[in-house]
Parts: C-alpha cells; sequence; structure tokens
C-alpha cells in the first residue's frame, strides 16, 4: 500500500449570507429537480446552472454535498454576499490517499 500524499492549503473562515444565496438543495425552496447538477463526476450540469443563475444575477447558490451525504456546501457568486472573512488563515495538511482525503491536520495559523 502505498503512503498517502500530503497536499498543503490554506484556510479562511468567511461568514455568509444565506438570504443571498438561492437554495437549491433537494426540497429546498427552488430544488432544481436535475439529478444531473449533484453528478460527482461529470460537471457539466452544474456549471450550466451556475452560470445561468450568475446572469440573472443571483449572487449564490445553496446546495447538496455530493461527497458528504447530508451535507451542504455553498457556492458564492458575488462577493457582496460575503459579510465577513476572519483575521487568521490556516495552514493545513490534507492526506489525499488516491481516491479521498483521509486526514488532515493543522499545521500553522497565521494573522492576516
Amino acid at each position: 500500500m502505498t503512503a498517502p500524499t500530503t497536499v498543503p492549503r490554506y484556510a479562511l473562515e468567511l461568514t455568509l449570507n444565506e438570504r443571498e444565496h438561492l437554495d437549491i438543495r433537494r426540497g429546498g425552496a427552488h430544488d432544481v429537480h436535475d439529478m444531473q447538477t449533484y453528478d460527482p463526476l461529470v460537471y457539466a450540469a452544474a456549471q450550466v446552472l451556475g452560470a445561468k443563475l450568475r446572469a440573472e444575477g443571483r449572487r449564490g447558490v445553496w446546495y447538496d454535498s455530493v461527497r458528504a451525504p447530508g451535507g451542504t456546501c455553498y457556492g458564492t457568486f458575488r462577493p457582496v454576499a460575503v459579510e465577513d472573512v476572519a483575521d487568521t488563515a490556516r495552514e493545513l495538511e490534507l492526506a489525499w490517499d488516491g481516491s479521498a482525503i483521509t486526514e488532515y491536520r493543522e499545521i500553522n495559523t497565521h494573522m492576516l
């Protein structure tokens, strides 16, 4: 078995205005009813939808995670939907086994 590859990343904490994000989750207020939007391997339908919503002036979307069952994600198209950015950034190291992130660790915290 090959050791996981370590991948450096930085994480910023953002405060989002949920009202600025269109709820397209399954069963949400604006459920898109299109399973292609949630294809974990082919992003074409999601990209078309995102481009359409952004062109309509939407500021972002709130959608179901395709990688974490039961989880939700946000796609923010416009900076106005971000209310605040924390004054620190966390330096992370992710362990990637070729198909998934198996663990992560915080290496350092930086003041911005």
